[in-house]
């Protein structure tokens, strides 16, 4: 019974960790390391540290590269389930953690 969880599990895992990956890429281009950097992931969650007068720029910014990957144009596959990210900002990572 495990091992049948483990076998349906790990692909859906190992997408969202790919997706991760790839969103992180896609980042890069997008951010000015002196307002705003990616600091370390966790899971499918990318963990940013942003100058705080300008965070909804980049909430907004990294909700859509984070959504809208192109996944057909770069892998040839289509998702049939809607990609939401999550965007959450706090002062402290213990906050939202």
């Amino acid at each position: 019974m495990e091992a049948e969880r483990q076998a349906i599990n790990s692909p859906v895992q190992s997408m969202a960790s790919d997706m991760m990956l790839f969103a992180m890429v896609k980042l890069i281009d997008e951010l000015n390391p002196r307002e705003a950097f990616m600091v370390m992931t966790l899971h499918d969650a990318i963990m940013f540290q942003i100058k705080e007068d300008i965070i909804g720029e980049y909430t907004t910014v990294i909700k859509q590269v984070m959504e809208e990957l192109p996944l057909k144009k770069t892998f040839g596959c289509d998702l049939s389930v809607p990609v939401v990210a999550e965007v959450e900002y706090g002062h402290h990572w213990g906050e939202w953690v």
